[in-house]
């Protein structure tokens, strides 16, 4: 067989027990016969490669790295994501086998664990921020509100669990009824508001006197139902028609009207307002 002019790529292994193995690649160009291969590999034009142990200790480092991320975010406030890390780095084998895909394999599992975390952490953070803009929204005005939230916020699980996809969900369920609760305060402000202005009406005291009445058994208590802000949106609605009859041109004529009435209930009060 003629091998003249052949080119071949050729490796040669580097290894000792500190670096592991590495790797170096070059040209060989086949122009006799007989070749000396000692001879025709030049090892100042080989181009070093990766191997095994380069991507083993490139993810050595993202474990360390990654390590002190999570311990760093997690602080004070976490320190309970920050134990059960430092539980699960401490069990888990991040030692390096005879097989070197088998430990490739099982560090890249652990920095997808690593992931969760931080990933955990941000939605914690998230949960931390919406907490207080609700405290915030709050104030003194809604304490009943903040009382009724702290308490079902006191008995909810906001702690990682082996599961991370569980505990995402369950974080984010959680920010949903923030979510609610930050909007169930605006709905509450809106009453306040068109409550204020009916009750300052005194052209038509026996509208307002209705309406009062109403707002005595309307239920404007918080709760994690997500149907809790729709109760507040049908108040608001029923105080949207009390205050078109009481500022319309013909408020006295309507209040009168609703004077005489033998059946003063709501319903068949906004029947008449119509």
């Amino acid at each position: 067989m003629d091998i003249a002019n052949r080119t071949v790529y050729c490796t040669i292994e580097k290894y000792n027990k500190k670096e592991g193995s590495q790797y170096w690649q070059t040209q060989i160009v086949f122009d006799s016969k007989t070749i000396d291969l000692d001879k025709s590999f030049i090892f100042n034009k080989a181009v070093r490669v990766r191997g095994d142990w380069d991507e083993i200790r490139d993810l050595q480092q993202m474990i360390e790295n990654n390590k002190n991320k999570i311990i760093e975010q997690a602080g004070k406030d976490y320190s309970d994501v920050a134990k059960s890390y430092n539980s699960q780095h401490k069990d888990y084998n991040l030692k390096v086998s005879d097989d070197l895909k088998e430990t490739i394999s099982r560090l890249n599992n652990f920095t997808k664990i690593q992931h969760g975390y931080m990933k955990f952490i941000d939605l914690r953070g998230l949960v931390a921020n919406k907490h207080k803009q609700i405290m915030n929204k709050c104030g003194k005005d809604y304490a009943d509100v903040a009382k009724a939230y702290s308490s079902y916020l006191k008995g909810y699980n906001v702690a990682i669990s082996s599961d991370t996809n569980e505990s995402y969900k369950r974080l984010n369920e959680l920010m949903t009824v923030q979510d609610n609760c930050a909007n169930f305060i605006d709905l509450r402000k809106v009453i306040k508001e068109n409550n204020d202005k009916l009750l300052n009406n005194k052209s038509a005291k026996n509208i307002v006197k209705v309406y009062s009445t109403y707002m005595k058994s309307a239920d404007l208590a918080w709760s994690s139902d997500s149907n809790c802000c729709d109760k507040l949106q049908k108040v608001i609605d029923i105080q949207k028609q009390f205050l078109t009859a009481v500022t319309s041109t013909n408020a006295a004529e309507l209040d009168q009207k609703v004077k005489k009435l033998k059946d003063k209930s709501v319903d068949n009060v906004l029947k008449e307002l119509k």
